[in-house]
């Protein structure tokens, strides 16, 4: 294999070439990933809201239980 001085030009550009790709693959991974982690924490908030939603409204069936009973008692009363 000769090594004379183009080919060495064509490897070095290969290498800054591949480098300059690495980088840029890395950058995007982590960009990626930054955002991933902004997605779980909105999808943590929103799951935290809909469970305590949940919580809100077995209160509130029994509220609308409790209220009824009272209206039977005051149906009666009349």
């Amino acid at each position: 294999m000769n090594l004379d001085t183009g080919n060495v030009i064509t490897i070095v550009v290969y290498l800054v070439s591949f480098t300059a790709l690495f980088s840029r693959v890395v950058t995007s991974i982590k960009y990626i990933d930054e955002k991933i982690d902004r997605l779980e924490k909105k999808q943590d908030k929103h799951n935290s809201v809909i469970e305590r939603m949940v919580v809100v409204e077995q209160g509130l069936k029994s509220v609308f239980h409790r209220i009824d009973s009272v209206e039977e008692k005051l149906d009666k009363e009349d």
